[in-house]
């Protein structure tokens, strides 16, 4: 599912947190393998949080993330493994929309 058609099948009055946290949940789903795109995954559910309003505390969760992850890729500190596992773990959190198919 694309996050447009994730954004579309919210039922009801659109609310940007319910969104923010779906669209987190849909990232969830799809955590890359690759070291560089994982960063890129970290920095989306940056500007998630920001847009949908999440709060400047899940932003600045994903910030670390994001910093431990060009900390770790450059080999300055820690590993990219762990930058995942803590990924994943501020993800976890979050489930993704379903979505019903009558067809």
């Amino acid at each position: 599912m694309s996050t447009i058609d994730a954004l579309a099948a919210v039922p009801g009055e659109r609310c940007k947190p319910t969104a923010g946290r779906w669209l987190l949940g849909l990232l969830r789903q799809h955590v890359p393998a690759e070291a560089a795109d994982l960063q890129l995954a970290a920095q989306r559910a940056m500007q998630i949080a920001r847009h949908a309003d999440l709060g400047d505390e899940t932003y600045y969760r994903f910030d670390m993330i994001d910093d431990e992850l060009m900390l770790a890729r450059t080999q300055v500190y820690g590993t990219v493994e762990e930058c995942r596992a803590n990924f994943l773990a501020e993800l976890a959190e979050y489930e993704p929309l379903e979505v019903g198919c009558n067809g």
